[in-house]
């Protein structure tokens, strides 16, 4: 079979580092929900989701999937982070919205507040996008 149960001896100097490297806490992306950031990690302020992860959330039609995912791309983006929203089931409207506001770093719904003449030039640089 060509299993050598020795390939997997390590030394003491091993097994210390790996536990060392277990005591760093990944970068977290919080929620605006302390029970779910709990869940998601240690605790409300230790948790959330881990930056740079890709995530699928899986639930029947009808459950509030897409609802939570706009919720929290919201959220992330008026703190100032970057969101790649993908959805599979939203019509062609909704995927222009949310790409631009990938380009405009915006809020969604805060879209309205931006002046013609910077809807203009956004529009411009999302079209060259």
């Amino acid at each position: 079979v060509g299993y050598n149960p020795l390939d997997r001896v390590v030394s003491g100097e091993q097994i210390a580092d790996r536990a060392d490297q277990m005591w760093d806490l990944p970068d977290f992306l919080p929620t605006q929900y302390p029970s779910l950031n709990k869940a998601l990690g240690y605790d409300e302020l230790r948790g959330g989701f881990v930056k740079g992860a890709v995530y699928a959330i899986l639930a029947p039609s009808g459950q509030g999937k897409s609802t939570l995912s706009k919720c929290l791309m919201n959220h992330w983006v008026d703190h100032g982070c970057t969101v790649l929203f993908v959805n599979y089931e939203e019509p062609a409207p909704h995927w222009d919205r949310f790409l631009f506001t990938q380009v405009t770093k915006c809020n969604v719904f805060a879209a309205r507040d931006i002046s013609p003449e910077m809807k203009s030039a956004y529009t411009t640089i999302f079209q060259d996008s």
